[in-house]
């Protein structure tokens, strides 16, 4: 799965914010290479997740934003991370996704506690904060 293989609506989105090729895509070593899609794909969901929080879009534009993270995580669920630099991908993606309680820490039950930790955990060895 590569942003070229999204529907032209939604490239064209992806585009207009420059998350057409992420950073970790063009920095990807030959040792991550095979996550380089699943890395670049999760990088453009996060920064287009974050882009349809901004005010001033319609609820058009938001909608279409967020329908695109939504086909972009159904393609990232079925890419397996084969590094460490792709799981904490997908850890970034899930903690962009699922801030529990609204990030509220105090609101966690232990299961929510134990994947924020995880999730960290993840992140951090990923060597990405």
């Amino acid at each position: 799965m590569s942003l070229r293989s999204l529907p032209p609506s939604r490239r064209a989105i992806l585009a207009s914010l420059g998350a057409a090729v992420p950073a970790a895509a063009i920095a990807a070593t030959p040792e991550d290479a095979s996550d380089a899609d699943l890395i670049q794909v999760a990088d453009a969901a996060i920064a287009l997740f974050e882009r349809a929080g901004v005010c001033g879009l319609s609820d058009d534009e938001r909608a279409a934003m967020l329908s695109t993270v939504d086909e972009m995580i159904g393609a990232i669920v079925v890419l397996p991370a084969t590094t460490q630099q792709g799981l904490a991908a997908k850890a970034r993606l899930l903690r962009t996704e699922y801030p529990a309680k609204g990030g509220r820490a105090e609101c966690y039950d232990p299961a929510e506690h134990l994947l924020s930790s995880l999730l960290s955990d993840l992140i951090r060895q990923g060597g990405r904060a």
